[in-house]
């Protein structure tokens, strides 16, 4: 399973030429937009986050955001961390859906704390989420 993100290189994996699995990144943020015409071959996936709206799978679905239970103390990494979820679903192979919903578990929970590493799920958590 090859997962990419358009904020590292995107010319580099225009070079490259390869299939990516999953393209994971914001669909807000400049740096890491996507479009169709961008890959060739295209990913199979482009999963493009958009915030507390959730975000999108082409082709495929929306899906939204957790509800919070508490205020967000700091989203930076959550992006980052949604994207290691999504990833490490599908290359454990997981379908899609359950990877998607693994990323937006990381990503909740990283909002949790200040910075990417203050708060973040653990391996225990997993099965008890994913009912």
């Amino acid at each position: 399973f090859l997962a990419a993100t358009p904020g590292v290189r995107l010319p580099v994996l225009r070079q490259a030429a390869v299939r990516v699995d999953a393209l994971i990144g914001s669909a807000t943020d400049p740096g890491e937009r996507y479009k169709n015409e961008d890959l060739d071959p295209p990913p199979r996936w482009y999963v493009g986050t958009e915030g507390s709206q959730g975000g999108f799978v082409r082709p495929g679905y929306h899906f939204s955001a957790l509800q919070r239970t508490q205020a967000v103390k700091d989203a930076y990494g959550a992006g980052d961390c949604f994207a290691a979820g999504v990833t490490a679903g599908m290359a454990a192979g997981w379908g899609l859906q359950e990877a998607i919903s693994l990323g937006c578990h990381c990503g909740n929970t990283c909002l949790n704390g200040h910075g990417p590493y203050e708060s973040q799920l653990t391996r225990q958590q997993i099965p008890t989420l994913l009912r």
